[in-house]
């Protein structure tokens, strides 16, 4: 698959995923997630649904801790003066930490599937307009900091994004 067809993929699964699809929808995206990883990532699928873990796991138990430990009720009860109860904060906590843990996978999943490339092979094989692929490369140069690079070097790397 092609890295526009990889993003495009996990754009429309994230997109999804956040209009909140009910059961069957969620058992859908699921499907369709499990499909992409198996057939485009193979065994580092392991190693995206690791790396949500460690990034959903921490944030679960802390909302889990507010929600349900010190406010014991959820959000929309809260919005509505209704009588809340503990039960109903931890089905909110579980519903929106599985949609993180949903989304943090799914963008593990396409970056792995090009983790071959260097971030500038893969910006150059996105079909994007050079501008938008100029904006990406200096983005990855500003995150590696100052003192990290000449101009000259940079001035180069911008055009082999053209």
């Amino acid at each position: 698959m092609t890295p526009n067809g990889a993003f495009t993929v996990g754009f429309i699964l994230i997109a999804l995923s956040v209009v909140e699809p009910g059961p069957r929808g969620a058992a859908a995206l699921v499907a369709l997630a499990l499909a992409f990883a198996v057939i485009e990532v193979r065994g580092a699928s392991l190693i995206a649904l690791k790396r949500a873990a460690i990034v959903v796991l921490p944030l679960a138990l802390f909302m889990g801790i507010v929600w349900v430990g010190l406010v014991g009720e959820a959000p929309y009860q809260i919005a509505a003066d209704l009588a809340g109860t503990r039960t109903a904060a931890l089905i909110y906590v579980a519903k929106l930490s599985g949609r993180l843990f949903f989304i943090v996978t799914v963008i593990q999943l396409v970056f792995l599937r090009f983790a071959d490339l260097s971030p500038l092979q893969l910006i150059r094989a996105l079909a994007l307009p050079a501008p938008v692929k100029r904006m990406l490369g200096g983005a990855r140069r500003a995150l590696a900091g100052p003192g990290s690079g000449d101009a000259a070097a940079a001035r180069r790397r911008d055009r082999a994004i053209d």
